[in-house]
């Protein structure tokens, strides 16, 4: 038995605190869906005449024979994107599962995913593990039937990787939240600890062609919420330097002196990175280290977010070509290189400066990059892949 213990659990919400007035830079779209989600649960009407059920002496079947509606409340979970739908798991079973066994654990399911989202959203990290640890050992064996059957699970993993990018979503637009120590403790350990509290909740099916994909989901989901922890406190570090007019100046100073004609055929040559383009970014960022006064590091983030949105999908009415998420790291990596390079040798006084936001901006990169790729496979009981 797996001897980690989860820590105990708690309720009380942490009262947070933002360091600047503005989050509306940060995944804008991510969080106009969340607000546009809410926490209570839908309901919606469901076709009797077709698979969802009937009723008959005042009770709801499956029989599928009368063309009345039946309200059916429908868990948050199941509007998320990419989340399987109901109609997707009758279909995986084929005939060979009773379709009301079949309705009754996806609800179930999709009930367990919608209070692991509200658990996150309400910072209850201890409750979220708890949750996953409780709820699968708890199946009965008509429910595992189910759960072993091949369309069921791979339906399972793509629900899994919907609920966990949802919550790196939410996350992610927190960046510029601080959360309370405990809290951040907790989620940490939640991070640390994910791939063994899957392992530990799986322990009772003894079905590895199951267990496996699901612990690779957790595992690398955890991963992504330690990078994301990790760019909470890169950010902190940089809300320290951009709110500083004087070291702004100084900034802005040693950038005019940096020779970004050497550093564009650099980077032409070794990574055929276009002049344009570079020439873009770099008047762009010149423009907010010479912004009057302190620059929120929004402006940074947003500067980021517009550089890596312009090489993945350039406009329709530019000449350039879509560049891969790997490829653009690596050219990312290779210029902020150079640039650092060259502030190295005029010793520039600003190094140190230039280097914790040259941190920053790699480690936000790298999270969106490794999240596209999480976000992107192609899970089944046997195997997964990267879907291009």
């Amino acid at each position: 038995m797996n001897d980690f213990q989860p820590a105990t659990p708690t309720t009380a919400r942490p009262q947070l605190t933002q360091t600047s007035s503005s989050r509306e830079t940060i995944h804008t779209a991510a969080k106009r869906r969340h607000a546009s989600s809410k926490s209570q649960n839908l309901s919606i009407s469901v076709p009797r005449g077709n698979s969802y059920g009937e009723e008959e002496g005042g009770e709801k079947t499956l029989n599928g024979n009368v063309n009345t509606a039946v309200p059916v409340v429908v868990p948050r979970a199941q509007v998320l994107a990419g989340f399987p739908s109901l109609e997707e798991a009758l279909q995986a079973v084929n005939g060979t599962v009773d379709q009301s066994l079949v309705f009754s654990f996806w609800q179930l399911f999709a009930t367990h995913c919608s209070s692991l989202l509200e658990n996150v959203r309400a910072f209850r990290f201890d409750h979220f593990e708890l949750s996953l640890r409780s709820w699968w050992s708890s199946l009965d064996a008509n429910q595992r039937t189910i759960v072993h059957c091949p369309g069921v699970s791979e339906l399972i993993y793509r629900a899994d990787a919907a609920v966990y990018n949802d919550v790196l979503e939410f996350l992610h637009a927190q960046l510029l939240v601080n959360l309370p120590s405990q809290t951040f403790l907790n989620l940490r350990g939640l991070a640390d600890n994910m791939e063994r509290i899957m392992t530990s909740a799986l322990s009772t099916f003894n079905d590895p062609a199951f267990q496996g994909p699901k612990v690779e989901l957790a595992a690398r989901f955890g991963h992504l919420v330690t990078r994301h922890l990790g760019l909470c406190q890169l950010a902190q570090a940089l809300t320290g330097i951009v709110s500083n007019s004087v070291t702004l100046s100084e900034m802005a100073n040693a950038w005019d002196e940096i020779d970004f004609e050497a550093i564009k055929n650099q980077s032409a040559l070794v990574s055929n990175c276009e002049h344009s383009f570079l020439e873009d970014c770099f008047s762009a960022f010149r423009k907010l280290l010479k912004s009057p006064g302190p620059v929120p590091i929004e402006s940074f983030i947003r500067w980021a977010d517009q550089c890596f949105d312009r090489c993945i999908s350039p406009p329709q009415t530019s000449a350039a070509k879509a560049t891969s998420p790997r490829s653009l790291l690596i050219r990312w990596s290779f210029v902020t290189s150079q640039i650092m390079r060259d502030l190295t040798l005029r010793s520039a006084p600003s190094f140190g400066s230039f280097a914790i936001a040259s941190i920053f901006l790699d480690e936000f990169l790298g999270f969106q990059v490794s999240h596209i790729f999480s976000s992107n496979f192609r899970w089944t009981r046997s195997s997964y892949c990267y879907v291009n």
